[in-house]
């Protein structure tokens, strides 16, 4: 693959890490990650930066109509997310992995929340093709470490590692590092489920379903 190649794939990477790795950091320096529905999404910041802007573009207002007739932020759509370097994707991710290690682990929830990790990505990994290589759960913050064939493999499927349901509903963040393209390497996913642990650890029955391939 040439030089180009490598260079886009590196960089839709960190540009999918990128919302990932600032919620982090914002959400442990001040302990008000939101749980949601479903984990935060991330998509690259190049394709929804050109969305909005076209959007915004086709929608602006004609100098002749009333204010009143403005579109919305609704109506644009979110605002596109501030240009941030390679350099802070990776200084959030490190300094929630710092915060994960400090921490103390409740052997009670953290056997109970590995269980339940181990068995939902165990079943992505099996479908993706991926070795699930670790899961450390202390008391609010947890990883999930996963060996990959190739790099080419881990940007091609990790977003299904974001995306995917959980019974342990936390949020998630996870940077695939850098290499050749075609060499085995490895990624350490970061939850942090205090949210959910504060609101009761609630568990579904029912297995998530695996993301479409």
């Amino acid at each position: 693959m040439s030089k180009v190649g490598k260079r886009n794939l590196l960089s839709t990477v960190l540009a999918g890490a990128l919302g990932l790795a600032l919620s982090l950091l914002v959400g442990f320096a001040v302990s008000e990650l939101g749980r949601t529905a479903e984990p935060r999404l991330s998509v690259p910041a190049g394709e929804a930066t050109s969305l909005d802007r076209s959007t915004a573009a086709r929608r602006r207002p004609h100098p002749e109509r009333p204010a009143r007739l403005a579109p919305t932020t609704a109506e644009i759509g979110p605002r596109p997310a501030p240009l941030v370097g390679k350099s802070e994707v990776h200084a959030a991710m490190s300094r929630a992995h710092q915060l994960h290690e400090a921490e103390t682990r409740d052997p009670t929830w953290a056997a109970r929340t590995d269980n339940l990790l181990r068995e939902d990505f165990g079943r992505l990994a099996a479908q993706v093709g991926f070795e699930l290589t670790g899961i450390d759960c202390r008391t609010t913050l947890c990883t999930v470490s996963a060996r990959w064939r190739t790099q080419a493999q881990a940007v091609e499927h990790y977003r299904r590692m974001l995306w995917m349901p959980t019974r342990a509903n936390c949020e998630r963040g996870v940077v695939v590092p850098d290499g050749d393209l075609l060499e085995p390497i490895e990624t350490k996913m970061i939850l942090n489920c205090k949210s959910w642990r504060e609101s009761g650890a609630i568990v579904s029955e029912e297995l998530p379903a695996l993301p479409a391939l």
